[in-house]
């Protein structure tokens, strides 16, 4: 259970080093990506939703 909790929290930690080099920018006419959280929690609640859907009770 701590080895979860410990990779889940390592996702959200900034980099130990700074980058060698500066990050490249994002042409204007592209649209920014969604942050990384974001994708996590929706994915989350996609996950929960397909397995009450599929009438696996786990998650109530």
């Amino acid at each position: 259970m701590n080895d979860i909790v410990m990779a889940r929290t390592s996702l959200f930690r900034p980099p130990a080093s700074p980058p060698a080099s500066p990050p490249a920018r994002q042409p204007a006419s592209q649209p920014a990506s969604p942050p990384a959280f974001a994708n996590l929690i929706t994915s989350f609640f996609l996950r929960k939703t397909w397995l009450k859907s599929h009438g696996v009770g786990m998650l109530d």
